[in-house]
């Protein structure tokens, strides 16, 4: 694909199911149901733009991670975005981190994480942790462009903002250029 209008994204909404994903300072916030929540206007975004959007999962299943990265091979998709949410046992943990795993996809990783730099919310920034290698098996055994996205800690001071409702579509904005601007500049170095 050279652009979005066209291009084939899987989207994986990370844990769901009987995996929970991260423990929140909020016993009613769950990973699973962020990252399904987050998924969905980013899949919106991204339909909007004209892309072929497919998701790992669209309900509370189970989806193990053989299932995910198997599915993004099947299919041959332009790019795979795993959607997470962060969780640490330190109060000062906060922030976005990007992650990749096979060196072809750095730079993907790099121009999503320069978007996803620049959200701000109510004059408030959350923080980037920057891009990182991630020896993850959605992405070590995907042989598509991809990437791991923790968007922000529910462990602890980040979860205000995570549950604002223009959060989601901040992201989503941010993940949406980024793989446009991978795109374009994927086709003018062919």
């Amino acid at each position: 694909a050279r652009s979005l209008n066209g291009a084939v994204i899987l989207i994986d909404a990370g844990h769901g199911g009987s995996d929970p994903g991260a423990i929140s300072q909020d016993p009613y916030a769950q990973e699973k149901a962020v990252t399904l929540a987050a998924s969905n206007v980013l899949k919106a975004k991204l339909e909007a733009q004209g892309a072929v959007v497919m998701m790992t999962r669209t309900s509370d299943t189970d989806v193990n991670l053989e299932e995910r990265a198997q599915l993004a091979n099947q299919e041959k998709v332009d790019a795979f975005i795993s959607i997470h949410f962060d969780e640490a046992s330190s109060n000062i943990a906060s922030g976005i981190t990007t992650y990749y795993y096979h060196s072809q996809d750095e730079s993907l990783a790099n121009l999503v994480n320069t978007e996803l730099a620049k959200i701000q919310l109510n004059n408030q920034t959350l923080g980037n942790n920057g891009v990182h290698f991630g020896n993850y098996y959605v992405l070590r055994e995907n042989h598509q462009p991809s990437l791991l996205l923790e968007l922000g800690y529910m462990s602890n001071k980040d979860l205000k903002l995570i549950q604002n409702s223009g959060y989601y579509d901040a992201v989503a904005e941010g993940i949406v250029k980024g793989l446009e601007e991978y795109l374009e500049s994927s086709a003018r170095a062919q």
